[in-house]
């Protein structure tokens, strides 16, 4: 995981609000991205914006400040009894614990910003909540951003008929924002979300909706907090 990281950091740019858009659900996926942010650590301080609902902010804060593990796990987030899309995952949970970590030991000041909403009618409107959230984020010079697929686009398109203009198009066309988009493309295996899924699909990374792409060969489903911790 580590080796992937690297060569993602590689291609990032130093400046700018970069969107990673990953399937959710994976226990590598998470692995990937605390390495990306420890990589990163070693140069700047950022903020990492994620696809947790706001109302776990105050938890996430209190993390942040005592590095303590119990607040982290006492959020709203991590105490559902359902297995959801798998943000609420073992390795998800286990990624933002990594951050406390990296502080610490880096003496750095990664902030971590819930950018969610769960008061939304409309795809649309979720999306421009994603993308008015990050922009209340830390102004650091990378705001640093993992969400799913959808919402990390830089153009709109179309699923099952209905137009979605994704937040990374908002936050560049409405927010006048600069953006790099880089998408986690696994070639197979399984994931989780509302059930165990097939990883599917040509594995061709479509370049008009993102800036760049990274394959990995194989991911398996993540696992889940009541269960593993």
């Amino acid at each position: 995981m580590r080796n992937y990281s690297k060569s993602i950091v590689e291609i990032l740019p130093s400046e700018g609000i970069i969107i990673i858009g990953e399937i959710h659900g994976t226990k590598e996926i998470p692995k990937i991205f605390t390495h990306i942010i420890e990589a990163l650590a070693k140069k700047i301080n950022f903020t990492v914006c994620v696809e947790v609902p706001k109302e776990n902010q105050p938890y996430f804060n209190i993390f942040l400040d005592r590095n303590e593990e119990r607040y982290l796990r006492s959020a709203p987030f991590f105490k559902k009894d359902l297995e959801t899309d798998g943000r609420n995952s073992k390795e998800f949970f286990l990624m933002l614990k990594g951050i406390g970590k990296t502080n610490k030991e880096w003496k750095k000041h990664i902030h971590i910003q819930c950018i969610d909403t769960n008061n939304w009618d409309s795809q649309d409107q979720r999306e421009e909540e994603l993308a008015k959230n990050i922009l209340q984020t830390n102004q650091n010079e990378i705001i640093l951003v993992l969400v799913g697929s959808v919402h990390a686009a830089k153009k709109p398109f179309s699923i099952h008929g209905t137009r979605i203009e994704p937040m990374a198009y908002k936050l560049i066309t409405s927010h006048k924002k600069k953006v790099f988009s880089l998408m986690i493309l696994p070639e197979k295996g399984e994931y989780f979300n509302l059930g165990r899924k097939v990883i599917s699909g040509s594995g061709i990374i479509d370049t008009e909706l993102y800036d760049s792409g990274f394959k990995i060969p194989i991911v398996h489903p993540c696992t889940f907090i009541k269960a593993s911790l």
